[in-house]
């Protein structure tokens, strides 16, 4: 699951953007918690986007490891 509102990679195209990386993240956590932490990662998007224009991707993506990490998903390193 992909957030509404991320960097796509603006002039540079889109293996520049966060899609991939996001989705990868995303579909980390408990599918119960997917849809709600892609809604608030795009609320967090376009308020930084206006407040800290130079930051925001990293404060974004930043807000999205701890989140993850806060889950602690089980399946890391193991194939599906």
């Amino acid at each position: 699951m992909t957030p509404t509102h991320f960097y796509n990679g603006g002039e540079n195209g889109e293996r520049f953007g966060d899609a991939e990386w996001l989705t990868e993240q995303i579909d980390r956590l408990p599918i119960r918690k997917q849809k709600p932490v892609a809604a608030r990662y795009s609320e967090i998007y376009q308020q930084l986007v206006l407040e800290d224009p130079k930051n925001y991707r990293y404060r974004c993506n930043v807000w999205l490891r701890k989140v993850v990490k806060k889950y602690k998903p089980i399946n890391d390193g193991l194939p599906f």
